[in-house]
């Protein structure tokens, strides 16, 4: 679409696309984040520490997952914007790695790994919005971030009030469940404006 120069209806694909990998990354994310200790014990009681690393290597993974969208189009149009963002991101990660490693040992190292794709994003959504003149497509991302924060509360007062894995799995559980119905309650409103 970008090829032939119809960017109004590639915008408009991109806009869908990433609200479908919004709500399926959102929960992955969020599990990992919750219950990534509980994950962690598959490997054995000392991995269980890694529970945060896990949940912040798990966003930058979905944050490249998702921004990972933009660079085909970004690739067919201009590539050598797309090497220059590579060029940028490359250069922020291995500074990135060696200032916070040091200073932070493992959480610097996820955070580390966060850093570039968060750079990354920026630069990718500054070269559609500017570059391409695309417009913002927040109508279309918003119910999958609103339905993640409303789910987040639930989440979150599960695992003040509960401790331990316990605490870990029902928070994720209850993450899902409510994200769960919100996803099902926006499925069937955009089923029922459909012509």
């Amino acid at each position: 679409m970008t090829a032939t120069g119809d960017h109004d209806v590639a915008a408009a694909t991109y806009a869908r696309l990433a609200q479908w990998m919004l709500w399926i990354l959102l929960p992955l994310v969020a599990v990992m984040s919750l219950a990534g200790g509980t994950i962690l014990l598959i490997y054995g009681p000392a991995f269980q520490q890694g529970g945060v690393w896990l949940g912040i290597v798990a966003l930058a993974s979905a944050i490249n997952a998702f921004v990972a969208l933009g660079e085909t189009v970004i690739m067919v149009q201009r590539p050598h914007l797309n090497l220059l963002h590579s060029s940028i991101t490359c250069t922020v990660a291995a500074a990135g790695l060696l200032w916070l490693i040091p200073r932070f040992g493992v959480m610097g190292a996820a955070f580390g790994i966060l850093l570039p794709y968060v750079v990354q994003g920026i630069l990718r959504y500054t070269t559609l919005r500017w570059v391409f003149h695309w417009k913002d497509s927040w109508s279309d991302i918003r119910p999958p971030l609103i339905a993640a924060g409303i789910a987040l509360i639930p989440a979150l007062v599960c695992r003040t009030f509960l401790g331990g894995i316990a605490g870990q799995v029902v928070s994720a559980a209850a993450f899902l469940a409510v994200f769960g119905v919100q996803w099902l309650q926006h499925h069937i409103h955009r089923k029922d404006k459909r012509p």
